[in-house]
């Protein structure tokens, strides 16, 4: 090293002298901006390896944040996403419960309410056939669940047992098209069939069109059937149609047929009376009769007090009393004349003037002739 320094020492001399000349004609030599000129030199030979550094610094902090430093924080994430998941799950069974107890002690209240014993059941499926109206509920034979029993709501009935077997039960809805329910109006106390379309409502048939029914009226079981107990609520009229000896009455049912969830089934039915149809009440304030009508009182009976006698007279008084004054100008008295005296000429006018009759004469009115 020392040899090469020796042998380009001079160089090395001119080099140094130089760069010591440059240095200080850049510290004296001043741009137009009052910027030295060793200033400028300085930094732009330093401004790009601190962009440079700003750059790698900027890299490995941006793999850090968003790769080392962000594994844990996603693993915990993820965590967090999970257990809320668990949560919703949870709150929605708990929710459900809720709700399930609550149709239960609706149920309940109902089955203290009825005399008929029931049974409670939970629907668990719907029928397979599309056309048809059906739902399986899991009460059957061990539960001495039979065809023909009555399943029904606290809204009101919803159809009867089709079929039973070992751990579940076949109900056809009343709104089957294979499904008919003996009826009573809760007005008219009429009886009718109500049929089911397959549909939301219902028809009731064999109705007389003379017999009143009116858009709201209520539809009880009648018992005729002999599957429903009487005296169970059905639903109510929505609609009439014309039709041809019968009226065309169509219902919708109280119970939710298309939201079943648990129901009862009556294991031994008992009738009941329908409720007492609401009587119009009495009125409870009467205002007073209107004052009478003077023209109408004068003819019909005794005078108004302050009115002049000629303002009461009616068509007979008049009569009565032009005959009286025809009768007076001819000489005589009617109700005074004796046996074979002539009768009065009351085709002629009286000559005499009309004298006002008394109040008590003038409204009394005149005997038929």
């Amino acid at each position: 090293m020392l040899e090469l320094f020796e042998r380009y020492r001079n160089v090395t001399a001119l080099i140094a002298a130089v760069g010591l000349q440059l240095i200080l004609l850049g510290y004296q030599v001043r741009r137009d901006d009052d910027m030295t000129m060793l200033r400028s030199w300085t930094v732009g030979a330093v401004l790009p390896l601190e962009r440079g550094l700003h750059l790698s610094f900027d890299s490995v902090s941006s793999v850090w944040r968003n790769y080392v430093w962000l594994v844990g924080a996603r693993e915990e994430n993820a965590g967090m996403r999970r257990e809320l998941d668990v949560l919703r799950l949870q709150n929605q069974e708990l929710r459900r419960e809720m709700e399930r107890s609550s149709r239960r002690e609706q149920l309940v209240g109902y089955q203290s309410e009825i005399e008929s014993e029931t049974v409670i059941a939970e629907v668990i499926s719907v029928g397979a056939s599309r056309d048809s109206r059906e739902v399986f509920v899991d009460r059957g034979q061990r539960d001495r669940v039979r065809p023909g029993m009555a399943v029904l709501t606290p809204e009101g009935i919803v159809g009867k047992v089709q079929a039973s077997y070992p751990r579940a039960a076949l109900v056809l809805l009343i709104n089957d098209a294979d499904a008919a329910v003996g009826v009573v109006l809760g007005g008219s106390r009429v009886r009718g069939v109500m049929k089911g379309r397959g549909g939301v409502e219902c028809f009731v048939d064999y109705v007389s069109r003379e017999v009143e029914v009116e858009v709201g009226e209520r539809i009880y079981t009648s018992g005729d059937d002999r599957i429903f107990p009487k005296g169970l609520p059905v639903g109510e009229v929505v609609r009439l149609a014309e039709g041809g000896a019968f009226q065309s009455i169509w219902v919708r049912p109280y119970a939710r047929l298309d939201r079943l969830d648990d129901v009862l089934i009556v294991s031994s039915g008992v009738h009941q009376q329908l409720p007492a149809s609401p009587l119009p009440q009495t009125p409870g304030a009467l205002m007073p009769l209107p004052p009478p009508d003077a023209e109408a009182f004068i003819s019909s009976g005794p005078a108004f007090p302050g009115l002049p006698a000629e303002s009461q007279l009616n068509e007979a008084n008049k009569l009565k009393r032009r005959y009286r004054a025809v009768a007076e100008a001819q000489g005589m008295r009617i109700g005074v004349a004796e046996l074979g005296d002539p009768a009065p000429d009351f085709n002629s006018s009286p000559t005499p003037a009309l004298e006002p009759l008394p109040v008590d004469e003038a409204a009394t009115p005149a005997p038929a002739q």
